[in-house]
Protein backbone atom coordinates (compact mmCIF):
# COMPACT_ATOMS: atom_id res chain seq x y z
CA UNK A 1 0.00 0.00 0.00
CA UNK A 2 1.45 3.83 -0.77
CA UNK A 3 0.84 6.29 1.10
CA UNK A 4 1.36 9.80 0.99
CA UNK A 5 3.40 12.86 2.70
CA UNK A 6 3.20 16.22 2.30
CA UNK A 7 4.76 18.08 0.30
CA UNK A 8 7.83 19.53 2.14
CA UNK A 9 8.47 16.20 4.12
CA UNK A 10 10.97 13.69 3.99
CA UNK A 11 9.95 9.90 4.47
CA UNK A 12 11.60 7.87 7.21
CA UNK A 13 13.28 4.40 6.90
CA UNK A 14 11.27 1.64 6.78
CA UNK A 15 11.44 -2.03 8.45
CA UNK A 16 9.96 -5.32 7.88
CA UNK A 17 8.64 -7.25 10.56
CA UNK A 18 9.53 -10.90 10.91
CA UNK A 19 6.58 -12.66 9.30
CA UNK A 20 6.53 -15.86 11.79
CA UNK A 21 6.11 -13.67 15.16
CA UNK A 22 3.20 -13.75 16.81
CA UNK A 23 3.15 -9.65 17.15
CA UNK A 24 2.50 -9.71 13.70
CA UNK A 25 -1.52 -10.38 14.10
CA UNK A 26 -3.82 -8.26 12.77
CA UNK A 27 -5.58 -7.53 15.67
CA UNK A 28 -2.19 -6.54 17.39
CA UNK A 29 -0.83 -4.13 14.83
CA UNK A 30 -4.36 -2.30 15.34
CA UNK A 31 -3.91 -2.16 18.79
CA UNK A 32 -0.36 -1.03 18.77
CA UNK A 33 -0.28 1.43 16.20
CA UNK A 34 -2.85 3.94 17.03
CA UNK A 35 -4.44 6.78 15.05
CA UNK A 36 -2.27 8.26 12.23
CA UNK A 37 -0.15 11.58 12.93
CA UNK A 38 -2.24 14.52 12.82
CA UNK A 39 -0.61 16.43 9.97
CA UNK A 40 0.83 13.58 8.07
CA UNK A 41 0.37 10.24 7.06
CA UNK A 42 4.13 9.23 7.73
CA UNK A 43 6.17 9.84 10.86
CA UNK A 44 8.83 11.92 9.35
CA UNK A 45 11.13 11.59 12.89
CA UNK A 46 12.95 8.57 13.02
CA UNK A 47 15.14 9.05 10.13
CA UNK A 48 15.82 12.46 8.82
CA UNK A 49 18.32 11.96 6.34
CA UNK A 50 18.84 14.44 3.11
CA UNK A 51 19.25 11.31 1.02
CA UNK A 52 15.94 9.77 1.41
CA UNK A 53 14.93 13.47 0.45
CA UNK A 54 15.75 13.38 -3.05
CA UNK A 55 14.26 9.58 -3.32
CA UNK A 56 10.79 10.51 -2.12
CA UNK A 57 10.82 13.20 -4.36
CA UNK A 58 11.27 10.44 -7.40
CA UNK A 59 8.13 8.61 -5.95
CA UNK A 60 6.39 11.85 -6.14
CA UNK A 61 7.18 12.68 -9.85
CA UNK A 62 6.30 8.76 -10.59
CA UNK A 63 3.18 9.06 -9.10
CA UNK A 64 2.65 12.54 -11.47
CA UNK A 65 3.37 10.74 -14.07
CA UNK A 66 0.77 7.64 -13.57
CA UNK A 67 -1.96 10.35 -12.84
CA UNK A 68 -0.79 12.28 -16.41
CA UNK A 69 -1.26 8.67 -18.01
CA UNK A 70 -4.50 7.97 -16.47
CA UNK A 71 -6.40 11.32 -17.02
CA UNK A 72 -4.55 10.73 -20.55
CA UNK A 73 -6.71 7.67 -20.86
CA UNK A 74 -9.74 8.65 -19.70
CA UNK A 75 -9.74 12.03 -22.08
CA UNK A 76 -9.39 9.74 -25.16
CA UNK A 77 -12.33 7.48 -24.17
CA UNK A 78 -14.20 10.56 -23.78
CA UNK A 79 -13.46 11.71 -27.27
CA UNK A 80 -13.70 8.13 -28.42
CA UNK A 81 -17.46 7.80 -26.45
CA UNK A 82 -18.37 11.07 -28.86
CA UNK A 83 -16.62 10.51 -32.02
CA UNK A 84 -18.62 7.14 -32.06
CA UNK A 85 -21.77 8.78 -31.44
CA UNK A 86 -21.05 10.88 -34.46
CA UNK A 87 -20.66 8.31 -36.57
CA UNK A 88 -24.01 6.62 -35.54
CA UNK A 89 -25.51 9.64 -36.34
CA UNK A 90 -26.89 10.09 -40.23
CA UNK A 91 -29.05 12.21 -41.91
CA UNK A 92 -29.45 10.26 -44.88
CA UNK A 93 -32.64 7.47 -45.27
CA UNK A 94 -31.47 4.43 -43.31
CA UNK A 95 -29.88 1.84 -45.50
CA UNK A 96 -29.16 -1.79 -45.37
CA UNK A 97 -25.13 -0.29 -44.47
CA UNK A 98 -26.58 2.20 -42.45
CA UNK A 99 -28.57 -0.24 -40.18
CA UNK A 100 -25.07 -2.60 -39.61
CA UNK A 101 -22.65 -0.16 -39.54
CA UNK A 102 -23.75 1.39 -36.08
CA UNK A 103 -23.22 -2.07 -33.70
CA UNK A 104 -19.96 -2.57 -35.49
CA UNK A 105 -18.94 0.87 -34.86
CA UNK A 106 -20.25 0.40 -31.37
CA UNK A 107 -18.22 -2.39 -30.64
CA UNK A 108 -15.27 -0.93 -32.04
CA UNK A 109 -16.28 1.88 -29.23
CA UNK A 110 -16.17 -0.91 -26.25
CA UNK A 111 -12.69 -2.67 -27.86
CA UNK A 112 -11.57 0.07 -27.22
CA UNK A 113 -13.14 1.44 -24.05
CA UNK A 114 -12.37 -1.69 -22.22
CA UNK A 115 -8.61 -1.59 -23.95
CA UNK A 116 -7.83 1.86 -22.67
CA UNK A 117 -9.06 0.31 -18.84
CA UNK A 118 -6.85 -2.51 -18.81
CA UNK A 119 -4.31 -0.17 -19.90
CA UNK A 120 -5.06 2.23 -16.76
CA UNK A 121 -4.89 -0.67 -14.68
CA UNK A 122 -1.32 -2.38 -16.62
CA UNK A 123 0.33 1.26 -15.79
CA UNK A 124 -1.27 1.32 -11.81
CA UNK A 125 0.69 -2.14 -11.05
CA UNK A 126 3.51 -0.70 -12.81
CA UNK A 127 3.59 2.61 -11.25
CA UNK A 128 3.26 0.80 -8.47
CA UNK A 129 5.84 -1.61 -8.75
CA UNK A 130 8.39 1.61 -9.45
CA UNK A 131 7.78 2.67 -5.64
CA UNK A 132 8.33 -0.79 -4.02
CA UNK A 133 11.73 -2.08 -3.32
CA UNK A 134 12.03 -6.08 -3.52
CA UNK A 135 14.56 -5.92 -0.90
CA UNK A 136 13.41 -3.00 1.50
CA UNK A 137 9.71 -1.94 2.32
CA UNK A 138 8.86 1.58 0.81
CA UNK A 139 7.01 2.92 3.78
CA UNK A 140 6.33 1.25 6.78
CA UNK A 141 7.28 3.71 9.52
CA UNK A 142 4.65 2.28 11.96
CA UNK A 143 5.57 -1.26 12.69
CA UNK A 144 5.42 -1.84 16.60
CA UNK A 145 8.68 -2.87 18.14
CA UNK A 146 10.25 -6.15 17.43
CA UNK A 147 8.81 -9.16 19.13
CA UNK A 148 10.41 -11.44 21.61
CA UNK A 149 9.69 -15.04 21.57
CA UNK A 150 10.57 -18.48 23.35
CA UNK A 151 12.12 -21.94 21.88
CA UNK A 152 10.41 -24.61 22.70
CA UNK A 153 7.67 -22.90 20.92
CA UNK A 154 4.45 -23.97 22.39
CA UNK A 155 1.12 -23.30 21.61
CA UNK A 156 -0.38 -22.36 25.15
CA UNK A 157 2.80 -21.04 26.59
CA UNK A 158 2.77 -23.26 29.37
CA UNK A 159 5.72 -26.20 30.16
CA UNK A 160 4.54 -28.91 31.96
CA UNK A 161 6.96 -31.85 32.79
CA UNK A 162 8.14 -34.59 35.13
CA UNK A 163 11.94 -35.25 35.09
CA UNK A 164 11.34 -39.18 35.44
CA UNK A 165 9.37 -39.33 32.42
CA UNK A 166 11.01 -38.67 29.04
CA UNK A 167 7.52 -38.79 27.35
CA UNK A 168 6.47 -35.98 29.41
CA UNK A 169 9.29 -33.47 28.64
CA UNK A 170 10.51 -35.23 24.83
CA UNK A 171 8.36 -32.58 22.97
CA UNK A 172 10.00 -30.05 24.33
CA UNK A 173 13.77 -31.27 23.58
CA UNK A 174 12.56 -32.06 20.34
CA UNK A 175 11.86 -28.48 19.14
CA UNK A 176 14.91 -27.29 20.97
CA UNK A 177 16.77 -29.47 19.15
CA UNK A 178 15.22 -29.17 15.37
CA UNK A 179 15.51 -25.15 16.01
CA UNK A 180 19.41 -25.33 17.19
CA UNK A 181 19.98 -27.45 13.92
CA UNK A 182 21.00 -24.53 11.70
CA UNK A 183 22.89 -23.07 14.39
CA UNK A 184 25.27 -25.87 14.29
CA UNK A 185 28.97 -25.85 12.96
CA UNK A 186 28.58 -27.92 10.22
CA UNK A 187 25.60 -25.41 9.18
CA UNK A 188 28.01 -22.41 9.65
CA UNK A 189 31.31 -23.71 7.58
CA UNK A 190 30.90 -21.80 4.54
CA UNK A 191 32.97 -18.51 4.33
CA UNK A 192 31.02 -16.98 1.65
CA UNK A 193 28.54 -16.70 3.64
CA UNK A 194 29.54 -16.89 7.35
CA UNK A 195 32.34 -14.71 9.58
CA UNK A 196 33.21 -14.17 12.33
CA UNK A 197 31.89 -11.51 14.28
CA UNK A 198 33.96 -11.97 17.62
CA UNK A 199 33.30 -13.71 20.80
CA UNK A 200 32.91 -10.39 22.47
CA UNK A 201 29.75 -7.81 22.37
CA UNK A 202 30.72 -5.00 19.78
CA UNK A 203 28.92 -2.48 17.89
CA UNK A 204 26.09 -2.62 14.68
CA UNK A 205 27.45 -4.15 12.16
CA UNK A 206 26.93 -1.94 8.52
CA UNK A 207 27.32 -4.03 5.53
CA UNK A 208 25.81 -1.63 3.07
CA UNK A 209 22.82 -0.56 1.52
CA UNK A 210 19.64 -2.21 1.08
CA UNK A 211 19.82 -3.06 -2.65
CA UNK A 212 21.40 -5.58 -5.06
CA UNK A 213 24.73 -3.89 -6.29
CA UNK A 214 27.15 -6.05 -3.60
CA UNK A 215 25.00 -8.99 -3.72
CA UNK A 216 24.52 -11.06 -1.00
CA UNK A 217 25.70 -9.59 2.61
CA UNK A 218 27.57 -12.15 4.95
CA UNK A 219 25.80 -13.12 8.37
CA UNK A 220 27.96 -13.34 11.55
CA UNK A 221 28.10 -16.76 13.05
CA UNK A 222 26.99 -17.80 15.97
CA UNK A 223 28.23 -20.97 18.49
CA UNK A 224 26.15 -23.37 20.71
CA UNK A 225 29.05 -23.60 22.79
CA UNK A 226 27.87 -19.56 24.11
CA UNK A 227 25.18 -21.13 25.39
CA UNK A 228 26.60 -23.60 28.18
CA UNK A 229 24.14 -25.61 29.96
CA UNK A 230 21.47 -25.04 27.21
CA UNK A 231 23.86 -25.90 24.21
CA UNK A 232 23.21 -29.60 23.96
CA UNK A 233 26.17 -30.17 24.04
CA UNK A 234 26.72 -31.96 26.93
CA UNK A 235 23.45 -32.67 28.10
CA UNK A 236 21.05 -33.57 25.26
CA UNK A 237 17.80 -33.14 27.41
CA UNK A 238 18.77 -29.67 28.25
CA UNK A 239 17.92 -29.74 31.69
CA UNK A 240 14.75 -31.51 31.59
CA UNK A 241 15.94 -35.00 33.37
CA UNK A 242 16.94 -32.84 36.21
CA UNK A 243 13.89 -30.82 36.65
CA UNK A 244 16.42 -27.64 35.50
CA UNK A 245 14.19 -27.12 32.04
CA UNK A 246 16.23 -24.94 29.54
CA UNK A 247 14.38 -21.54 27.72
CA UNK A 248 15.38 -19.95 24.53
CA UNK A 249 15.09 -16.57 23.71
CA UNK A 250 15.16 -14.52 20.96
CA UNK A 251 14.31 -11.11 19.49
CA UNK A 252 12.01 -11.44 16.14
CA UNK A 253 13.65 -10.09 13.07
CA UNK A 254 12.71 -6.83 11.48
CA UNK A 255 14.25 -5.83 8.91
CA UNK A 256 16.84 -2.48 9.45
CA UNK A 257 16.04 -2.23 12.88
CA UNK A 258 18.87 -1.39 15.04
CA UNK A 259 18.32 -2.25 18.92
CA UNK A 260 19.62 0.83 21.16
CA UNK A 261 20.85 -0.47 23.64
CA UNK A 262 21.13 2.20 26.92
CA UNK A 263 24.89 3.36 26.92
CA UNK A 264 25.35 3.92 30.70
CA UNK A 265 26.46 1.85 33.76
CA UNK A 266 23.96 -0.17 35.91
CA UNK A 267 24.33 2.13 38.71
CA UNK A 268 23.10 5.00 36.35
CA UNK A 269 20.43 3.70 34.76
CA UNK A 270 17.47 5.56 36.01
CA UNK A 271 18.75 8.35 37.51
CA UNK A 272 18.51 12.07 35.67
CA UNK A 273 21.52 13.19 34.01
CA UNK A 274 24.02 10.49 34.40
CA UNK A 275 27.24 10.81 33.04
CA UNK A 276 27.10 8.25 29.54
CA UNK A 277 25.87 7.92 26.32
CA UNK A 278 22.82 7.48 26.27
CA UNK A 279 19.35 7.66 27.80
CA UNK A 280 17.38 4.65 30.44
CA UNK A 281 15.42 2.29 28.64
CA UNK A 282 11.33 2.60 28.45
CA UNK A 283 9.70 1.23 31.07
CA UNK A 284 12.81 0.67 33.15
CA UNK A 285 13.13 0.98 36.96
CA UNK A 286 16.45 0.56 39.06
CA UNK A 287 15.29 -2.90 40.68
CA UNK A 288 14.39 -4.30 36.81
CA UNK A 289 18.12 -3.81 35.95
CA UNK A 290 19.94 -5.49 38.54
CA UNK A 291 22.01 -7.30 36.16
CA UNK A 292 25.31 -10.05 36.47
CA UNK A 293 27.20 -8.50 33.81
CA UNK A 294 26.61 -5.17 31.48
CA UNK A 295 27.94 -4.12 28.39
CA UNK A 296 26.62 -0.98 26.13
CA UNK A 297 26.73 -3.09 23.16
CA UNK A 298 24.22 -5.26 24.77
CA UNK A 299 20.14 -5.66 24.58
CA UNK A 300 19.75 -6.97 27.85
CA UNK A 301 17.28 -9.26 28.57
CA UNK A 302 16.02 -10.04 32.37
CA UNK A 303 13.73 -12.92 33.49
CA UNK A 304 11.37 -12.90 36.94
CA UNK A 305 8.24 -13.72 38.34
CA UNK A 306 5.77 -12.22 37.17
CA UNK A 307 3.41 -11.85 39.80
CA UNK A 308 4.58 -10.92 43.66
CA UNK A 309 3.84 -14.39 44.32
CA UNK A 310 5.77 -16.18 41.80
CA UNK A 311 9.08 -14.21 42.30
CA UNK A 312 9.75 -16.28 45.32
CA UNK A 313 8.80 -19.54 43.69
CA UNK A 314 11.31 -18.94 40.55
CA UNK A 315 14.24 -19.44 42.09
CA UNK A 316 17.67 -18.93 40.26
CA UNK A 317 18.31 -18.19 37.16
CA UNK A 318 21.33 -18.66 34.75
CA UNK A 319 21.97 -16.83 31.70
CA UNK A 320 23.98 -18.01 29.08
CA UNK A 321 24.69 -16.23 25.71
CA UNK A 322 27.74 -14.14 23.54
CA UNK A 323 30.32 -13.60 26.10
CA UNK A 324 27.95 -14.28 29.06
CA UNK A 325 26.28 -11.58 28.79
CA UNK A 326 22.40 -11.53 29.67
CA UNK A 327 20.97 -10.02 26.33
CA UNK A 328 21.63 -9.70 22.81
CA UNK A 329 25.08 -8.93 21.12
CA UNK A 330 24.23 -5.62 18.77
CA UNK A 331 26.92 -6.80 16.13
CA UNK A 332 24.22 -9.43 14.59
CA UNK A 333 22.19 -6.32 13.71
CA UNK A 334 20.83 -4.79 11.16
CA UNK A 335 18.68 -7.92 9.47
CA UNK A 336 19.25 -7.16 5.82
CA UNK A 337 15.82 -8.87 4.58
CA UNK A 338 16.03 -12.93 3.71
CA UNK A 339 16.65 -11.93 -0.17
CA UNK A 340 19.99 -10.37 0.97
CA UNK A 341 20.29 -12.36 4.19
CA UNK A 342 18.78 -16.05 3.88
CA UNK A 343 21.34 -17.54 6.01
CA UNK A 344 21.09 -15.10 9.05
CA UNK A 345 21.78 -16.45 12.31
CA UNK A 346 19.72 -14.38 15.22
CA UNK A 347 21.85 -13.79 18.33
CA UNK A 348 20.27 -16.18 21.54
CA UNK A 349 20.26 -15.93 24.90
CA UNK A 350 19.66 -19.12 26.97
CA UNK A 351 17.66 -19.26 30.07
CA UNK A 352 18.20 -21.85 32.34
CA UNK A 353 15.66 -22.19 35.87
CA UNK A 354 17.92 -24.33 38.76
CA UNK A 355 15.58 -24.57 41.34
CA UNK A 356 12.01 -24.03 40.47
CA UNK A 357 8.92 -24.74 43.16
CA UNK A 358 8.29 -28.37 42.94
CA UNK A 359 4.59 -28.90 41.91
CA UNK A 360 3.56 -25.28 41.67
CA UNK A 361 2.69 -23.51 38.85
CA UNK A 362 5.13 -20.53 38.18
CA UNK A 363 4.53 -17.84 35.76
CA UNK A 364 7.73 -16.12 34.36
CA UNK A 365 8.48 -12.77 32.30
CA UNK A 366 11.40 -12.24 29.92
CA UNK A 367 11.53 -8.89 29.14
CA UNK A 368 14.33 -6.92 26.22
CA UNK A 369 15.19 -3.30 27.86
CA UNK A 370 16.07 -0.61 24.98
CA UNK A 371 15.51 2.71 24.05
CA UNK A 372 13.16 1.33 21.21
CA UNK A 373 12.04 -1.34 22.85
CA UNK A 374 8.61 -0.59 24.12
CA UNK A 375 5.62 -3.24 25.35
CA UNK A 376 1.71 -3.28 25.28
CA UNK A 377 -1.07 -4.78 27.49
CA UNK A 378 -2.80 -5.99 24.39
CA UNK A 379 0.69 -7.62 22.75
CA UNK A 380 2.18 -10.21 24.92
CA UNK A 381 4.83 -10.49 22.91
CA UNK A 382 6.02 -7.08 22.24
CA UNK A 383 9.08 -6.47 23.85
CA UNK A 384 8.33 -9.24 26.05
CA UNK A 385 6.98 -12.89 26.54
CA UNK A 386 5.53 -14.85 30.01
CA UNK A 387 5.54 -19.03 29.80
CA UNK A 388 4.07 -20.95 32.82
CA UNK A 389 6.28 -23.91 33.87
CA UNK A 390 5.20 -26.68 36.37
CA UNK A 391 8.03 -29.20 37.39
CA UNK A 392 6.23 -32.57 38.81
CA UNK A 393 7.58 -34.49 41.61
Amino acid sequence: MCLRARAGTVPTAVFQRDAQSPATSPGARTARHGPAAPHSLVDFRVYPDAALGAEWIMVQVKILLFYLIFYGCLAGIFIGTIQVLLLTISEFKPTYQDRVAPPVKILLFYLIFYGCLAGIFIGTIQVLLLTISEFKPTYQDRVAPPGLTQVPQIQKTEISFHPTKPESYEPYVLNIVRFLEKYKDSAQKDDMIFEDCGSVPSDFKDRGAYDSDPGERKVCRFKLEWLGNCSGINDETFGYKEGKPCVLIKLNRVLGFKPKASLLLPAQMGRVGGVGRGAPPKNVTMESLQMVKYSPYVLPVQCTGKRDEDKDKVGNIEYFGLGNYPGFPLQYYPYYGKLLQPKYLQPLLAVQFTNLTMDTEVRVECRAYGENIGYSEKDRFQGRFDVKIEVKS
